[in-house]
């Protein structure tokens, strides 16, 4: 079963609204261009939006069906002050791991009302330097994924990284034990997901490690190929293996294409074999498609201007500890159109999926 994920959407709206409560018109109609049916709805959809959105959305009598979301918890209107990322549900800070489980029970009714059937978690990340520069650095010379140099410094990156993981599993277990039963009593599963990012948390071995912990609570596994293929590239991961390791708890997944340490390409870019892939996983499954497309330079991002914002509005409050992102200015994200969404899901559609 395919369904569309909206982040091909997300350079619609525009960092403001052009008036309060203004209705997210050109974002339902390439929905409705794209014929897309069941989605997963992206986490970055602006507070503004939210109303407009869920009016259309919401059964009965609803455009789409919001089969799957990442919670938008500090994007539904009054959510709490928070860093464009959010807080994570893995912080190791008590106070802002609070936060993030108040804002993503927040985010219960908003999903009921959707009839909204599985969420896709984003735990955190491990504190430590930005690897992906460097690994990209080394793909492009053709280093990874099987030179001896290019192997040596990906174990040592992984080595690091599971060096300061420290006590944020502990910190996952604690937020994933809050939810479980407010998830439950709605019907509502939870899914673990690995970033592209190798500091995210859950690694694969970790997710297995936290969905054997919890046999029996509604935890799954969302299989996002584009990650899998991008960490097969960089020689960090293996993807049979991935899949079998972690298939029992599969769930669902996302198809984007990767190319070394570059994410979110189109799905046929770098992404293995599809037909392959097909036959491996449990038939029926929802699988979210993400068309985006890229273009070097142009205006700032919206996410920059996210991040500006926020760096503005730490600054007033005199909050502390929480540096605000650097902003990309080499790339931008376009639309893109919704009759390349419709080839490419009739695409995947061909294969089986």
């Amino acid at each position: 079963m395919l369904i569309l994920h909206t982040g091909f959407l997300r350079p619609l709206f525009p960092p403001k609204p052009a008036a309060a409560g203004a209705p997210a018109s050109d974002w339902l109609r390439a929905l409705s261009e794209a014929q897309a049916g069941a989605l997963l709805l992206d986490r970055e959809i602006p507070a503004w939006a939210w109303p407009g959105i869920e009016n259309a959305l919401r059964p009965p009598g609803g455009s789409f069906l919001a089969w799957a979301m990442h919670p938008p918890a500090f994007r539904l209107p009054g959510a709490p002050a928070a860093p464009p990322e959010g807080y994570p549900l893995a912080s190791l800070d008590k106070e802002a791991r609070q936060t993030a489980l108040r804002a993503h029970l927040d985010c219960l009714p908003l999903a009921e009302r959707l009839e909204c059937r599985l969420w896709v978690l984003r735990l955190g990340r491990v504190e430590m330097d930005d690897p992906m520069p460097e690994l990209a650095d080394l793909f492009r010379r053709e280093r990874l994924p099987e030179s001896e140099e290019g192997i040596e410094r990906g174990k040592a990156i992984l080595a690091d990284r599971a060096a300061r993981a420290g006590k944020i599993a502990g910190a996952a277990r604690w937020s994933l034990e809050k939810l479980f039963k407010p998830a439950e009593r709605q019907g509502l599963a939870l899914c673990l997901e690995t970033a592209w990012d190798v500091r995210g948390y859950p690694t694969y071995r970790e997710a297995r490690e936290l969905l054997e912990e919890f046999a029996g609570a509604p935890l799954g596994w969302w299989h996002n190929a584009g990650h899998a293929s991008a960490h097969a590239q960089l020689g960090l991961a293996q993807e049979s293996t991935i899949l079998e390791r972690l298939g029992p708890w599969m769930r669902g997944g996302t198809f984007h294409g990767a190319r070394g340490a570059l994410d979110h390409l189109p799905p046929e870019e770098g992404v293995g074999d599809l037909r392959s892939l097909a036959g491996k996983t449990p038939a029926g499954l929802p699988w979210a498609v993400d068309v985006r497309r890229r273009r070097a330079g142009g205006r700032p991002s919206a996410g920059q201007a996210d991040r500006e914002a926020w760096a503005r509005e730490k600054e007033r409050q005199g909050r502390k500890g929480l540096s605000a992102s650097p902003a990309p200015e080499e790339e931008e994200t376009l639309p893109a159109a919704p009759g390349l969404v419709r080839e490419v899901m009739e695409g995947l559609a061909g294969m089986g999926f």
